[in-house]
């Protein structure tokens, strides 16, 4: 009977603490029996499982059975949802946790094959942030449940994610991992979703990095933002000796090629459509440098030079062509 009661509350491959198995009515002399009979073994003080190897599936179900915010985000989260490519082996070689609460102590010792990095969210998001009566539903904001191995857990949302990975940038992320995952996405995170975390972004980098990135490829959450409102004053020097790019006030590795596509001066995104419409405009033989009239919303040539006169002074807004291979789909 007390075996049964044990596969049932801690499933093989699955953790469960003392103060855990104490509230869902083991007994303390309970425990110590299941010890000595070998049952149950001792991962550390105070922590056991089964006599039966830990998985990272049974971890996470098990963290978040116990109460623990903590969920697969990140890289890992990605890979789960499908959303980049890789090898299944992969998918837990690194397991990015994000969330509030600390990693336990115990798991960075429990298997050398397998790392764990936490995201936090505190400097991620506003829902990230302790306060008092935080209703659970903020407090898991963009979070999914998932079943991978026959295991359900929860996984930060592709659009989640994406704001986590791009919070590594650039010790955790290079650059052009950033930009290669920003086009892979595209298609496959929501747009609506993308939006709302916008409005609950308070990383600065990360905001700027969406801009960046972003606009070229013609994100849809984008679109008619006031730009001042999220980026933020002040410069950011993610690298050092980079080269500093004015639009999004970064300073980035100097050899890394982007094209970026500076905003305008009254901070409204351009749309897709204008970018597909200066990508036309290179097709046609057209000037390869546009100024957009943010009044009207209409393209329009620059005059003469882009860099020199008062065709396209340093405070007006320029456009730069989005390469073929990022440019936006004709819907």
């Amino acid at each position: 009977m007390l075996r049964k009661a044990l596969r049932r509350e801690m499933p093989a491959g699955q953790f469960a603490t003392r103060s855990h198995l104490v509230g869902r009515g083991f007994s303390v002399s309970s425990i110590r029996n299941l010890l000595r009979s070998g049952d149950m073994v001792t991962l550390a003080r105070g922590v056991y499982s089964q006599d039966e190897p830990l998985t990272v599936t049974g971890i996470l179900r098990s963290l978040q059975q116990m109460g623990s915010d903590l969920a697969a985000g990140g890289e890992t989260a990605m890979r789960l949802h499908g959303a980049i490519a890789g090898k299944p082996a992969e998918v837990f070689s690194t397991v990015c946790l994000s969330g509030r609460d600390r990693i336990p102590g115990w798991l960075f010792r429990w298997n050398h094959d397998v790392k764990f990095v936490r995201l936090g969210t505190a400097r991620l998001f506003a829902f990230g942030r302790s306060a008092a009566g935080t209703p659970p539903d903020v407090r898991l904001h963009f979070v999914k449940e998932l079943e991978f191995l026959g295991v359900t857990f929860r996984a930060s949302s592709i659009e989640r994610a994406l704001f986590e990975m791009l919070s590594t940038v650039p010790d955790g992320l290079s650059f052009d991992a950033a930009r290669d995952l920003m086009f892979q996405v595209r298609g496959v995170a929501s747009q609506k979703g993308l939006r709302q975390l916008m409005d609950l972004s308070v990383n600065v980098k990360v905001n700027r990095l969406l801009f960046w990135f972003g606009v070229p490829m013609g994100y849809r959450c984008l679109e008619g933002l006031d730009a001042a409102r999220y980026v933020g004053r002040g410069k950011r020097q993610l690298v050092a000796k980079g080269r500093y790019v004015r639009d999004v006030q970064l300073t980035v590795p100097r050899d890394f090629q982007w094209p970026p596509a500076p905003l305008p001066t009254d901070g409204a995104v351009p749309t897709a459509s204008t970018n597909r419409d200066i990508a036309q405009n290179q097709r046609s033989g057209g000037t390869d440098v546009r100024r957009i009239d943010t009044a009207s919303r209409e393209v329009q040539p620059a005059a003469g030079n882009p860099h020199e006169g008062s065709g396209a002074s340093r405070g007006s807004a320029r456009h730069r062509l989005v390469p073929d291979d990022l440019r936006p789909p004709v819907d």
